[in-house]
């Protein structure tokens, strides 16, 4: 997993009531033909060649979709008004076409994956940069694996699905990413303020490709009186 960080497109996702879910994915307002959701970017990482994007629909609902052949790149989101962390949850729904053979993330020179949903936190500082979790679909290891990276100790892989799930199913992921964090980092998390989605291949050459048709977070309701 080779990582560069983002952009400087924004897009405002104001909270209303404690019930509210906000849309990340941008799928609602993407037209046909774009390449990726509205108000997100694309880019290769690292010298890498870029993955193929281009917006899919089943069923009339829309998905983004990334595919690689030997190549790695991610698509974000960068929010305007950073999301708060504590009392919430992302949710989103994804498939992957096929898995990678022969990948292994704690192995730097195997370090591939069909999909990674990734989030940031904090902003980029003078020497410093933002704390991420990478929600990535591995192969071998166990769902629910976490450690860090072997790029940074800034960056942090859980592994939510495995090679033991099916390839071309539709699954929806609920995470608590406080949870997630404090057993990362060992800390409090920072605001959330960008999102996204990554595949990449670049190190086994193999193919995969990814679709992401949902992805929100969900404010929990108070159960103060």
């Amino acid at each position: 997993m080779n990582v560069t960080l983002l952009g400087v497109f924004v897009i405002s996702t104001q909270l209303g009531a404690p019930s509210d879910t906000v849309r990340l994915d941008g799928l609602d307002r993407t037209l046909p033909g774009e390449p990726v959701p509205y108000g997100w970017q694309l880019r290769a990482v690292n010298g890498a060649r870029p993955p193929a994007a281009g917006m899919v629909w089943y069923a009339d609902r829309p998905a983004l979709m990334l595919t690689a052949a030997g190549a790695a790149g991610q698509s974000w989101l960068e929010l305007e008004d950073p999301l708060e962390p504590r009392g919430g949850e992302l949710r989103w729904r994804w498939r992957v076409a096929a898995h990678v053979p022969g990948a292994d993330l704690r192995d730097p020179e195997r370090d591939d994956a069909p999909g990674r949903v990734f989030v940031a936190f904090g902003r980029p500082g003078l020497f410093s940069r933002p704390r991420m979790i990478f929600y990535t679909w591995g192969g071998p290891e166990a769902r629910g694996d976490a450690f860090l990276s072997h790029v940074s100790d800034r960056l942090a892989v859980v592994v939510v699905r495995n090679a033991a799930d099916r390839a071309g199913a539709w699954l929806q992921e609920v995470r608590d990413v406080v949870a997630d964090y404090r057993k990362a980092f060992d800390e409090e998390p920072d605001e959330i303020t960008s999102v996204g989605l990554m595949i990449d291949t670049d190190q086994t050459g193999a193919w995969a490709s990814v679709q992401l048709s949902e992805l929100v977070w969900v404010v929990r309701r108070s159960t103060d009186p």
